[in-house]
């Protein structure tokens, strides 16, 4: 190993005897979070946090499962295992949220109560916890206080069991053990609350009747959640029979906040970064950006491992060269040419020499930096943004209503607009406001064809603030004005 003012290391002939983590098979779509919102350290989640670097104060993590219950035949319960601290004078709204039967999988909201058909528990430092389901009036406070005798600025496990026509939360006590913490009856026309002494704390309108499934959702807000495992348990109650369904564990991933190159000894490394799995040959290199959440490497067998910060990059290289080597980093995996390896091989041998200079080996970086950019770019592995503009795509889908500008959507996932935009259009080759206004006018059809409303009412009804600009885009995209395309149908 070789390291030069915090701004290199190189390693070099690992090898390992663990085995591969239980994470590929024939099942595995990905991992379930964005990277951006997040941190692996020490094989915990860390929502809202990047370890060294900036805060997220909104971040989501959806185990990706919907799932329906059936009363007395089929229950599913959620298990987490958690922390929430404050980094700040704790705030009621400073907590970590944990939702039942929510509609989409994407995206979260700096109001949980904007979707009234949504379930939510805050867990915080306070002892106390605050239930919102979608009574707007009831931000930032709830709509119901529930007093515990301890906070949950501890690691701690929850139990959350969707029986159908109620839902329980309890807190998992030693040798599995579940305390009661508050049940929800949704089994009528109000919602119905009770404590752990099956005392009725709380009755309102049930906004969720009707509603037969939905996601569960880990939610933080402002506040910082830690998440070290969750499951989600299927339960047969006829037979007894249990059955893990969903489970995720963060101990077999990592991030950095440097540049890696990395070459496996190996020929077939199955490996995941960010939400994309990938097999990697020892003929190509794997390029690993700041903050990108991968498979921990001590599971492989590696030739090499090269790692570099930013600062190099900016201190060596010209602004031309550092979009080459970005734009290279962001295609991850690289071909190899057959007359190239010897090249890379002799550069890389005299790295392991640690009697070289610290410009010495900023030199052979730079030889190797400039000998990738040269590489082929390994199209077919290339992991692509697919995941996450089908997020945006389901953020756009339960929210075109309240979406007056793309600002609304790039705050939301803590993008850029110019980088939301060439995402968007990469992913779908649409632009992004073509596609919005496509999914109101939709609405606005079906609105026409179905109901009695005013042109003025479905054009609000369809997430227009002006009845001449709907107008103007219902045309452009049917070919009609509204009255005329009511009354052709």
């Amino acid at each position: 190993m070789l390291e030069s003012n915090g701004l290199l290391k190189y390693e070099n002939d690992q090898k390992t005897s663990l085995a591969m983590p239980p994470i590929y098979n024939a099942n595995y779509e990905g991992v379930n979070w964005f990277n951006r919102f997040c941190a692996i350290i020490n094989g915990e989640l860390h929502l809202s946090c990047k370890e060294g670097s900036y805060i997220h104060h909104i971040a989501v993590y959806t185990p990706d499962l919907y799932y329906e219950p059936v009363f007395n035949k089929v229950h599913y319960e959620l298990l987490v295992e958690f922390s929430a601290v404050n980094y700040d004078e704790p705030r009621i709204w400073m907590a970590c949220f944990i939702g039942t039967r929510i509609t989409t999988k994407s995206g979260g909201d700096s109001n949980p109560n904007r979707f009234t058909n949504d379930l939510y528990a805050s867990f915080s430092e306070k002892p106390a916890i605050y239930i919102y389901h979608g009574i707007k009036e009831g931000w930032p406070y709830g709509s119901l206080k529930i007093p515990v005798t301890e906070s949950f600025s501890k690691m701690t496990k929850i139990s959350v069991i969707d029986e159908g026509d109620f839902i329980t939360f309890s807190r998992v006590l030693e040798n599995d053990v579940r305390e009661l913490i508050f049940k929800v009856d949704l089994s009528g026309e109000f919602l119905l609350i009770y404590d752990n002494n099956q005392k009725l704390i709380y009755e309102a309108d049930n906004n969720l009747q009707g509603k037969k499934g939905g996601y569960f959702r880990i939610f933080n807000h402002f506040a910082h959640t830690v998440v070290s495992s969750v499951c989600i348990i299927k339960h047969e109650v006829e037979s007894g029979a249990k059955e893990c369904v969903f489970e995720d564990s963060f101990k077999y991933f990592k991030y950095s906040s440097n540049y890696m190159i990395v070459q496996f000894a190996s020929q077939d490394n199955p490996f995941v970064i960010n939400n994309t799995i990938t097999n990697i040959t020892k003929e190509q290199l794997l390029l690993i950006s700041p903050y990108e959440v991968y498979t921990d490497l001590k599971y492989y067998n590696i030739k090499f491992i090269l790692q570099f910060n930013a600062e190099y990059l900016n201190t060596y290289f010209s602004d031309t060269l550092i979009q080459s080597f970005t734009d290279k980093f962001n295609s991850k995996i690289i071909n190899i040419p057959s007359h190239k390896l010897m090249q890379l091989q002799e550069i890389t041998n005299k790295l392991k020499d640690t009697k070289h200079l610290q410009s010495t080996q900023f030199l052979r970086l730079g030889e190797i930096l400039c000998l990738i950019n040269e590489f082929e770019i390994t199209k077919e592995n290339i992991p692509s943004n697919d995941n996450e503009v089908s997020h945006i795509i389901d953020y756009i889908t339960a929210n075109f209503k309240y979406i007056d500008n793309i600002d609304v959507i790039a705050k939301h996932f803590y993008i850029s607009k110019s980088h939301l935009c060439r995402m968007f259009k990469k992913g779908t080759n649409k632009t992004i406001i073509s596609y919005i206004n496509q999914i109101k006018v939709s609405h606005a059809c079906k609105l026409l064809s179905e109901t009695e409303l005013s042109v003025t009412e479905i054009c609000t009804e369809s997430g227009f603030n002006y009845c001449s600009y709907f107008a103007s885009v219902f045309k452009d995209i049917t070919g009609k004005t509204p009255s005329d395309y009511r009354n052709r149908t």
